[in-house]
């Protein structure tokens, strides 16, 4: 996976680095500039028995003197059957709405309590 400078972008990459496979968008990019990785960890997070990507990053909201320090987004990436990925746009913006967001450890305690059918 690589990070772009204008928004994080993300990327399944093979041994010679060539795009296997672009990822949706990720729900941070809906802020102004991206800030750097805070984790990136492969988990089964809706237990369907397939690797799911949640990935938090730090992001800031303005520029200037009114500029606020970063902040974690969290998202998370579905893997589906087809081995395709999907975000739930409404899931990833009440994790980070009741900050849930911090740690990879509080997004799973957060969706394990949550119903999520992907496929």
């Amino acid at each position: 996976m690589i990070e772009e400078a204008w928004g994080n972008y993300f990327f399944l990459l093979d041994e010679q680095n060539y795009i296997l496979y672009s990822f949706p968008k990720f729900y941070g990019n809906n802020w102004s500039g991206g800030d750097g990785l805070a984790a990136v960890s492969f988990k089964d997070v809706n237990k369907d028995g397939l690797k799911d990507v949640i990935i938090i990053a730090y992001v800031d909201a303005g520029a200037g003197p009114s500029l606020i320090e970063p902040f974690p987004i969290a998202g998370i990436y579905f893997q589906k059957k087809n081995k395709t990925f999907t975000t739930l746009p409404t899931l990833d913006q009440a994790l980070n709405d009741q900050a849930h967001n911090q740690t990879v450890k509080d997004v799973i305690q957060y969706v394990s309590k949550q119903r999520i059918n992907i496929n």
